[in-house]
């Protein structure tokens, strides 16, 4: 090999590896297990991406992951539902240890655990975060919950008086001070933005709305000619905070030309309709704060429902900014989920066989679906009634159980434990937090019932059990019976 083909190939290796971000985990409770990562999608919403997966190996209970990252990012390692947070920076190798905190997590969906760094050396995003933060708990503690510790508790609120307020701004106005000085020479600018937005929250305390003059104030100190940071956090949070309740803070003129822009359905007439606000002069603030205005005021008088949706369908193919399209759109997934008459969220459905099923597979059957796990006693008591409804029922209703336990073995053992539970039966393990997310579910046993198309009918559906009007699911079985027998005369 002569040297120039050979250094050609040392930097084509080199390209390929720019960019690339590794998390070495070491995860002792969850051997065989999958570990999982997500990138924040967007801080509006908080809906993610997955960019990585591997297996927690025996030999040293550790995974490696790694994935595509351009920029500094917030990244959740999930193993099971049990999550932790880290930033990632491009090109960088981060060493953590995943260990909850107990052997039986509170949650059924995410029990958020501390990851601790290994080797994490001072110039790291993480640590500079870490000890800034800590530096901002100790300032709350001392001069936000000072004098108010019963019992071993703080309570949240101390600036109960205007003397308390007073002193607390000079306290922070000092604070600032100290920030400036000490992080005058920073020249990472994820994390200076990080800072400035952290201190920004801080000067919201006890500032609900933004129109008045103090609002101005803060407008020109943090958003004024300012990009938009959609990566870091702190300045989503401050953005989302300053602009909330947007249409119900404005005077009662501009709100009328904004009900008439929304009546029109056009996001031109709307664009207009907020011309009169200087604070929207950055045509990516603009579209930004339309679209969570829009988003907020989906189940607010007096304002359609399907005139929203429309505007923001139109958004997510109009925008010029193509992560207000992403927000956009999941704003837009989040408030029609589940939704009677719109899809239900799509799923991989896993039995054990070479390629999962989806709803399309049920074409031509209302779907009665249930959400449960093997040591939920309350879901198997219902579950004998579910097993005459499905002989009741059959040719109309297909029955759909998907079990969350994250362990598959406990799902194999309820299988061969409970032949007599003859209708169709699906497992998530790796993906249990986004399906359960998906369809929102907090508690055991959950019901929906779909569509011959796989459109939502309820959500969440009656249960098998009386509810406190005595009636079942089974009266809107009834009703789908009733339907295909007019149907087909």
């Amino acid at each position: 090999m002569t040297k120039a083909l050979f250094i050609f190939i040392s930097l084509f290796v080199s390209l390929l590896s720019f960019g690339q971000t590794t998390v070495i985990g070491f995860a002792p409770e969850f051997i065989g297990k999958e570990a999982n990562i997500y990138l924040v999608d967007d801080f509006i919403t908080n809906k993610r991406k997955q960019v990585g997966t591997g297996i927690v190996e025996a030999k040293d209970s550790s995974f490696h992951i790694s994935f595509e990252n351009k920029e500094i990012n917030k990244a959740v390692v999930e193993i099971g539902n049990i999550v932790g947070y880290l930033y990632v920076d491009q090109g960088k190798t981060y060493e953590v240890i995943f260990r909850p905190v107990s052997k039986d997590p509170k949650r059924l969906t995410e029990n958020v655990i501390v990851l601790s760094f290994l080797n994490l050396p001072e110039d790291d995003i993480n640590y500079k975060i870490l000890a800034f933060d800590m530096w901002v708990d100790d300032f709350l503690f001392k001069h936000y919950y000072k004098s108010h510790v019963n019992a071993g508790s703080v309570k949240s609120d101390s600036l109960t008086d205007e003397r308390a307020r007073t002193d607390f701004f000079s306290e922070l106005d000092t604070f600032k001070i100290y920030v400036d000085d000490y992080y005058r020479d920073e020249q990472n600018v994820f994390f200076l933005n990080y800072i400035k937005y952290s201190v920004a929250q801080l000067d919201n305390l006890h500032h609900k709305k933004m129109t008045n003059n103090e609002g101005i104030k803060r407008f020109e100190t943090y958003l004024k000619d300012v990009p938009i940071h959609y990566n870091n956090e702190k300045f989503m949070n401050y953005f989302k905070f300053f602009f909330s309740e947007y249409f119900s803070t404005l005077p009662h003129s501009n709100e009328e030309d904004i009900i008439r822009a929304i009546h029109k359905q056009s996001p031109r007439e709307l664009w207009k309709a907020l011309a009169f606000d200087y604070r929207l002069t950055n045509p990516q603030h603009k579209e930004l704060v339309m679209i969570l205005a829009l988003g907020e005021s989906y189940y607010s008088m007096p304002y359609e429902q399907n005139d929203i949706i429309i505007i923001m369908d139109s958004l997510t193919q109009i925008s010029r900014v193509p992560q207000n399209k992403i927000i956009c759109q999941n704003i837009l997934n989040e408030i029609t989920s589940l939704m009677p008459g719109y899809p239900a969220p799509v799923i991989a459905l896993n039995d054990g066989g070479k390629e999962p099923k989806a709803w399309i597979n049920y074409e031509g059957y209302h779907i009665y679906v249930s959400f449960f796990e093997t040591w939920c006693t309350e879901c198997i008591k219902e579950m004998r009634i579910i097993k005459s409804m499905s002989e009741k029922y059959e040719g109309a209703v297909k029955f759909v159980s998907i079990c969350t336990d994250s362990d598959p073995e406990n799902f194999a053992k309820f299988r061969k434990n409970h032949p007599e539970f003859d209708w169709d039966f699906y497992h998530v393990s790796g993906n249990k937090n986004e399906v359960l997310s998906k369809f929102k579910v907090k508690d055991l046993p959950a019901y929906f019932l779909l569509d011959q198309d796989g459109f939502i009918v309820q959500a969440p559906a009656q249960s098998p059990v009386p509810d406190g009007e005595y009636e079942t699911i089974e009266k809107t079985f009834d009703e789908i019976i009733k339907a295909l027998k007019y149907r087909n005369e």
